[in-house]
Protein backbone atom coordinates (compact mmCIF):
# COMPACT_ATOMS: atom_id res chain seq x y z
CA UNK A 1 0.00 0.00 0.00
CA UNK A 2 1.21 3.71 -0.48
CA UNK A 3 1.95 5.66 2.82
CA UNK A 4 -1.08 7.22 3.71
CA UNK A 5 -3.55 5.31 1.90
CA UNK A 6 -6.92 4.88 4.00
CA UNK A 7 -8.58 1.62 3.80
CA UNK A 8 -12.55 1.00 3.50
CA UNK A 9 -14.04 0.08 6.92
CA UNK A 10 -14.86 -3.98 6.78
CA UNK A 11 -18.57 -2.44 7.56
CA UNK A 12 -18.46 -0.38 4.13
CA UNK A 13 -16.52 -3.63 2.63
CA UNK A 14 -19.42 -6.27 3.58
CA UNK A 15 -22.47 -3.68 2.51
CA UNK A 16 -20.59 -3.32 -0.67
CA UNK A 17 -20.55 -7.10 -1.24
CA UNK A 18 -24.04 -7.76 -0.04
CA UNK A 19 -25.70 -5.32 -2.62
CA UNK A 20 -23.56 -6.55 -5.40
CA UNK A 21 -21.25 -3.46 -5.93
CA UNK A 22 -18.02 -5.40 -5.20
CA UNK A 23 -17.80 -8.82 -6.82
CA UNK A 24 -14.18 -10.03 -5.53
CA UNK A 25 -12.88 -9.58 -9.25
CA UNK A 26 -9.61 -7.61 -10.08
CA UNK A 27 -9.64 -5.87 -13.18
CA UNK A 28 -7.33 -8.43 -14.71
CA UNK A 29 -10.40 -11.33 -14.09
CA UNK A 30 -12.94 -9.26 -15.46
CA UNK A 31 -10.40 -8.74 -18.75
CA UNK A 32 -10.69 -12.53 -18.50
CA UNK A 33 -14.53 -12.91 -18.21
CA UNK A 34 -15.01 -10.39 -21.60
CA UNK A 35 -12.35 -12.51 -23.51
CA UNK A 36 -14.72 -15.66 -22.69
CA UNK A 37 -17.65 -14.13 -23.52
CA UNK A 38 -16.36 -12.12 -27.14
CA UNK A 39 -12.97 -13.93 -27.83
CA UNK A 40 -13.73 -13.32 -31.30
CA UNK A 41 -15.37 -9.46 -31.10
CA UNK A 42 -12.96 -6.96 -31.76
CA UNK A 43 -11.78 -5.29 -28.65
CA UNK A 44 -9.18 -2.51 -29.45
CA UNK A 45 -8.23 -0.85 -32.57
CA UNK A 46 -5.89 2.08 -33.50
CA UNK A 47 -4.44 3.42 -36.27
CA UNK A 48 -2.35 0.69 -37.09
CA UNK A 49 -4.08 -2.07 -35.35
CA UNK A 50 -7.06 -4.27 -35.16
CA UNK A 51 -7.13 -6.75 -31.59
CA UNK A 52 -10.13 -9.38 -31.46
CA UNK A 53 -10.46 -10.21 -27.50
CA UNK A 54 -8.36 -13.72 -28.11
CA UNK A 55 -5.75 -11.70 -30.09
CA UNK A 56 -5.74 -9.03 -27.11
CA UNK A 57 -5.24 -11.82 -23.94
CA UNK A 58 -2.50 -13.49 -25.95
CA UNK A 59 -0.71 -10.05 -25.92
CA UNK A 60 -1.55 -9.06 -22.79
CA UNK A 61 -0.33 -12.80 -21.54
CA UNK A 62 2.57 -12.79 -23.14
CA UNK A 63 4.13 -9.06 -21.67
CA UNK A 64 2.14 -10.26 -18.14
CA UNK A 65 4.77 -13.08 -18.67
CA UNK A 66 7.93 -10.60 -19.61
CA UNK A 67 6.91 -8.26 -16.58
CA UNK A 68 7.40 -11.56 -14.09
CA UNK A 69 10.58 -12.66 -15.64
CA UNK A 70 11.79 -8.73 -15.37
CA UNK A 71 11.02 -9.71 -11.70
CA UNK A 72 8.01 -7.24 -11.68
CA UNK A 73 5.14 -8.47 -9.10
CA UNK A 74 2.66 -7.89 -6.62
CA UNK A 75 2.40 -4.39 -5.10
CA UNK A 76 5.07 -2.76 -7.14
CA UNK A 77 4.63 0.14 -9.28
CA UNK A 78 4.90 0.37 -12.94
CA UNK A 79 4.54 3.58 -14.98
CA UNK A 80 2.67 3.26 -18.22
CA UNK A 81 3.76 6.53 -20.81
CA UNK A 82 1.82 5.44 -23.96
CA UNK A 83 0.25 6.92 -26.72
CA UNK A 84 -3.62 6.26 -27.50
CA UNK A 85 -1.87 3.04 -29.13
CA UNK A 86 -3.62 -0.72 -28.54
CA UNK A 87 -0.26 -1.08 -26.42
CA UNK A 88 -1.41 0.80 -23.47
CA UNK A 89 -4.58 -1.46 -23.67
CA UNK A 90 -2.14 -4.42 -23.40
CA UNK A 91 0.32 -2.91 -20.79
CA UNK A 92 -2.67 -1.23 -18.42
CA UNK A 93 -3.95 -5.17 -18.50
CA UNK A 94 -0.93 -7.23 -18.35
CA UNK A 95 -0.12 -4.71 -14.89
CA UNK A 96 -2.98 -5.95 -13.87
CA UNK A 97 -2.58 -9.81 -13.99
CA UNK A 98 0.87 -9.88 -12.14
CA UNK A 99 -0.84 -7.20 -9.38
CA UNK A 100 1.62 -4.84 -10.07
CA UNK A 101 0.42 -0.97 -9.60
CA UNK A 102 -0.01 1.10 -12.15
CA UNK A 103 0.22 4.70 -12.76
CA UNK A 104 -0.97 6.01 -16.33
CA UNK A 105 1.14 9.21 -17.59
CA UNK A 106 0.61 11.38 -20.40
CA UNK A 107 3.36 11.37 -23.43
CA UNK A 108 4.47 15.13 -22.75
CA UNK A 109 5.27 14.76 -19.19
CA UNK A 110 8.85 15.99 -18.49
CA UNK A 111 11.70 14.69 -16.17
CA UNK A 112 10.89 16.41 -13.17
CA UNK A 113 6.71 15.51 -13.82
CA UNK A 114 7.76 11.60 -14.07
CA UNK A 115 10.75 11.54 -11.61
CA UNK A 116 8.60 13.00 -9.18
CA UNK A 117 5.80 10.18 -9.73
CA UNK A 118 8.30 7.63 -9.93
CA UNK A 119 9.55 8.57 -6.71
CA UNK A 120 6.01 8.52 -5.02
CA UNK A 121 4.82 5.40 -6.20
CA UNK A 122 8.56 3.79 -6.16
CA UNK A 123 8.27 2.85 -9.70
CA UNK A 124 9.72 -0.37 -10.80
CA UNK A 125 9.33 -0.53 -14.04
CA UNK A 126 8.77 2.18 -16.67
CA UNK A 127 6.85 0.77 -19.86
CA UNK A 128 7.56 3.39 -22.75
CA UNK A 129 7.91 4.34 -26.24
CA UNK A 130 11.51 4.91 -28.02
CA UNK A 131 10.14 8.16 -29.75
CA UNK A 132 6.15 9.77 -29.86
CA UNK A 133 5.85 12.49 -33.09
CA UNK A 134 8.61 14.57 -31.91
CA UNK A 135 9.59 13.76 -28.58
CA UNK A 136 12.65 11.31 -28.16
CA UNK A 137 12.37 9.69 -24.69
CA UNK A 138 15.97 8.66 -24.37
CA UNK A 139 16.75 11.53 -22.26
CA UNK A 140 14.19 11.64 -20.33
CA UNK A 141 14.80 7.99 -19.74
CA UNK A 142 18.39 8.84 -18.48
CA UNK A 143 16.83 11.63 -16.63
CA UNK A 144 14.30 9.85 -14.73
CA UNK A 145 16.13 7.03 -14.10
CA UNK A 146 19.46 8.49 -12.90
CA UNK A 147 17.39 10.02 -10.05
CA UNK A 148 15.38 7.23 -9.63
CA UNK A 149 17.89 4.11 -8.80
CA UNK A 150 15.01 1.60 -8.17
CA UNK A 151 13.47 2.33 -11.63
CA UNK A 152 15.55 -0.45 -12.87
CA UNK A 153 12.99 -2.14 -15.25
CA UNK A 154 12.22 -0.39 -18.66
CA UNK A 155 10.06 -1.44 -21.67
CA UNK A 156 10.04 0.10 -24.92
CA UNK A 157 7.37 -0.22 -26.89
CA UNK A 158 6.27 1.31 -30.48
CA UNK A 159 7.81 0.68 -34.12
CA UNK A 160 10.52 2.94 -33.35
CA UNK A 161 13.29 0.96 -30.71
CA UNK A 162 16.21 0.28 -33.00
CA UNK A 163 17.19 -3.25 -33.72
CA UNK A 164 19.41 -4.16 -30.22
CA UNK A 165 18.54 -1.08 -28.83
CA UNK A 166 18.88 -1.61 -24.85
CA UNK A 167 18.73 0.85 -21.76
CA UNK A 168 20.24 -0.30 -18.67
CA UNK A 169 18.30 -3.30 -17.33
CA UNK A 170 15.59 -2.66 -20.60
CA UNK A 171 13.81 -4.76 -22.32
CA UNK A 172 11.58 -4.87 -25.41
CA UNK A 173 8.61 -7.03 -26.14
Amino acid sequence: MLEGFVPYKKEVIDSYRAKGWWLGLTLADIFDRAVAKYPDQEAVVDGKSRYTFSQLKEKVNRLAIALTNEGIGKGDGVLIQLPNWAEIVIAYYAVQKVGAMSLPLVPRHSVKEIGYLAKLINAKGWIVPWQYKKIEYEPIIEGVTKENPQLTRIILAGENVPSGQRLANSTSP
